[in-house]
C-alpha cells in the first residue's frame, strides 16, 4: 500500500470515528488517538510506517501542530493572567508528576528517577487532550479553562 493511499485511509477512517465519537460529545481528537493506538499493534504497515517519507510527515506534522498552537495563543489574556497560569500549572504538574510518577514507581518497579521522567512527560503532554474536552463543556471561557 503506498503512503498516500494510507493517509487516505486513515483521514476517511478518523473522520468516520470522529463523526460516531461526536454523538457520545466525544472531542474529535479521541478519533485520532483511538486509530493510532489501533494501527500501532499491526505489523503489516510497518513497511509504510518505517519509512522515510513517513517520517517526514511525521515531522511536518508536528511542527504544524505546534504552529497552529503557538498561532492561537493570546499573549495579552497570558500576559494579564499571568500569576494564576504559573500557579495553575505549578500545582498541576507537581501534582501529575507525584501521582503518576507514585503509581509507576509503585506498580512497575521502575527507579524513582526513570518515573518521575515518565510522569513529568505525561504531564506536560496533558494539556492537548484537556483543552478539547474543555471547549466540549464550554469552559474554555473560565478563568479555569483559560
Amino acid at each position: 500500500m503506498s503512503i498516500p493511499l494510507f493517509l487516505g485511509f486513515l483521514f476517511i477512517g478518523t473522520f468516520i470515528l470522529g463523526l460516531a465519537l461526536e454523538t457520545f460529545r466525544v472531542p474529535w481528537l479521541f478519533a485520532s488517538l483511538l486509530i493510532g493506538l489501533f494501527l500501532s499493534g499491526n505489523s503489516f504497515l510497518a513497511q509504510i510506517v518505517n519509512t522515510d517519507t513517513f517520517d517526514f510527515l511525521k515531522t511536518i506534522g508536528l511542527y504544524l501542530l505546534l504552529f497552529i498552537i503557538g498561532f492561537s495563543l493570546d499573549l495579552g489574556k497570558i500576559k494579564s493572567s499571568g500569576k494564576f497560569i504559573v500557579k495553575a500549572t505549578l500545582i498541576i504538574e507537581i501534582a501529575e508528576v507525584l501521582v503518576i510518577g507514585s503509581l509507576i514507581y509503585f506498580i512497575f518497579k521502575i527507579p524513582i528517577l526513570i518515573s518521575i521522567l515518565v510522569a513529568l512527560s505525561f504531564a506536560t503532554v496533558g494539556e492537548a487532550i484537556l483543552l478539547p474536552i474543555l471547549e466540549e463543556f464550554r469552559l474554555t471561557k473560565k478563568s479555569l479553562g483559560r
